[in-house]
């Protein structure tokens, strides 16, 4: 039922666009989750004769052979198709055998230059923003490990103590429902006496505005890595697999990640001292670094409209 009402409202449409984030990947759902649902869509979409077109998409973890037969059959069929980095590039490029494009996350062109928020005014008090995700949490990742959940939630803790006793302002941030069981872990696991600032944005303009509001973010997420940049606002990740340590490579911030799997309370906050070192001084500008993605981002929208003209056309 479902593919046949699928299949009738395609029969309207000219153009199916599929989007990031992370849609090749198999460790959620496995190779019936986005791979199937991928190959699902686009072969309901040629055969009504839709166009499909493949954007800034993720790629990664791949593992199972028929995930690639699967991506394989339904990238074979698209009429466009780019990858966000070039580590997703290169995945797709050795495990399906297909080439596409690189261009930049679209989140990087969420607000044109003169619609994004305000930042603050700079005060003598910084402002941190700390983003947990629920990574190892029964209640959300796929291969759940309480010890290793327990460990990150404590670090984060110790860090989130840190900035509270250098006198910062900490606000802990959500970009999704399941980020919020995982603030209320670290609040629990905190040593002090005054709970930090919730943020739990229902709205992207309420998460902006959050992220307008600090000096310095603390993202495990990959969103909430991404668009800080847009704000000129640095940015030090915990990285749950390379797409984000990628993204802070690239925008000049490669010392202040960690990997999740690997990193200590330690070495945490000393690329965190480091990091915020070189904001209170002033000598670490993002802007220059982000118009790049912007133009790129320009580019492949004009592709995608040149693509829906000539599909008019026909």
């Amino acid at each position: 039922m479902f593919l046949r009402a699928a299949s009738m409202r395609l029969e309207t449409v000219d153009l199916l666009l599929i989007t990031g984030s992370n849609q090749f990947l198999d460790n959620f759902g496995g190779p019936w989750g986005f791979p199937y649902t991928l190959l699902k869509w686009t072969w309901l979409a040629k055969r009504s004769g839709t166009k499909v077109a493949f954007l800034s998409i993720g790629a990664g973890p791949l593992t199972h052979p028929l995930s690639y037969w699967m991506l394989g059959r339904a990238l074979k069929r698209a009429d466009y198709l780019s990858l966000r980095d070039e580590g997703s590039q290169a995945l797709i490029r050795e495990k399906v055998g297909i080439e596409g494009a690189v261009f930049p996350d679209l989140a990087h062109s969420l607000y044109e230059s003169g619609a994004r928020p305000s930042r603050a005014e700079r005060s003598d008090r910084l402002r941190v923003a700390v983003n947990p995700m629920p990574v190892f949490d029964r209640r959300y990742w796929h291969h759940p490990d309480d010890t290793l959940y327990r460990d990150y939630v404590q670090k984060l803790a110790r860090l989130c103590e840190h900035i509270v006793q250098e006198g910062a302002h900490l606000t802990l941030f959500s970009t999704q429902l399941k980020d919020e069981d995982v603030i209320d872990d670290v609040i629990e696991a905190m040593g002090v006496a005054a709970p930090p600032s919730i943020a739990r944005s229902r709205t992207v303009a309420e998460l902006m505005e959050t992220l307008s509001q600090s000096d310095c973010v603390v993202a495990t997420r990959f969103h909430a890595t991404v668009l800080p940049l847009q704000l000129g606002i640095p940015v030090l990740g915990i990285c749950y697999y390379r797409k984000a340590a990628e993204l802070l490579v690239d925008v000049g911030l490669g010392d202040y990640f960690v990997n999740i799997d690997d990193f200590d309370d330690e070495t945490l906050r000393q690329k965190y001292k480091a990091l915020t070192t070189r904001i209170s001084s002033g000598s670490l500008t993002l802007s220059e670094e982000h118009s790049r993605y912007i133009q790129a981002l320009d580019e492949q929208y004009r592709n995608i409209a040149a693509l829906a003209v000539k599909g008019d056309q026909q």
